[in-house]
């Protein structure tokens, strides 16, 4: 089942969990209950990323920082479970003006790069933390 984050406009990551026997027998008896496990933990995980960055994006009068927001995990038309991680709403352009100029100084703690950052820094976890979180959940569901 392929998973896929998305930092819209920015950068994009997507993961395959692949050789994870309970998923894969979850998915295939009982689809339904498997993809709310992994949503419920894709968009979890998602909201990990987010709130770092959210500690990393230039506030001048917190107007980009407002715009930032985890949309609910979607099924794709190429079978990927995904979720979108955004910033800049109708300022899309200022949001990716001040993702990728480096040259712009910031406040302390803010700077360029605030979410393609956190998305990179979370990467060599995400496998983890998603097998961890979809585990308890189909354990509680006694699967």
């Amino acid at each position: 089942m392929p998973i896929h984050i998305e930092t819209v406009g920015l950068i994009s990551t997507t993961m395959r969990l692949d050789g994870w026997d309970r998923l894969t027998t979850v998915l295939r008896v009982a689809p339904e209950l498997g993809l709310q496990a992994l949503g419920r933990s894709l968009y979890g995980t998602a909201n990990k990323i987010f709130n770092e960055s959210q500690m990393q994006v230039p506030v001048r009068r917190g107007i980009l920082r407002s715009t930032g927001f985890v949309a609910p995990p979607a099924l794709q038309g190429n079978g990927q479970l995904a979720v979108r991680i955004s910033y800049g709403g109708a300022s899309a352009p200022y949001a990716y003006d001040q993702h990728y100029n480096l040259a712009y100084r910031h406040a302390p703690g803010r700077k360029a790069l605030y979410l393609s950052d956190p998305v990179y820094a979370a990467t060599p976890n995400l496998e983890r933390w998603i097998q961890a979180d979809v585990g308890r959940t189909l354990s509680g569901l006694g699967l």
